[in-house]
């Protein structure tokens, strides 16, 4: 986690180059906050949505899919 300010200060003062935010301090994010004059990569909440992800998701619902009908006594 990041708090807004201080990330506004290290961008303004330079200490840092650059910000990458996925997750926001307000949502939606005003487009006016001054954080967005610098040099911000701002994604809507899609940094961890990957090929390599999205198995892990598939795989543990299924998992869980056959886990809830083999307590029921169901086949799929």
């Amino acid at each position: 986690m990041v708090e807004h300010d201080a990330l506004l200060d290290a961008l303004t003062s330079g200490k840092i180059a650059g910000a990458s935010l996925d997750v926001f301090w307000e949502e939606p994010p005003d487009p006016q906050d001054p954080i967005f004059q610098h040099n911000v990569l701002a994604t809507p909440h899609i940094g961890g949505v990957t090929d390599i992800s999205i198995q892990g998701i598939v795989k543990v619902v299924v998992e869980n899919i056959r886990s809830w009908n083999a307590a029921r006594n169901v086949c799929i």
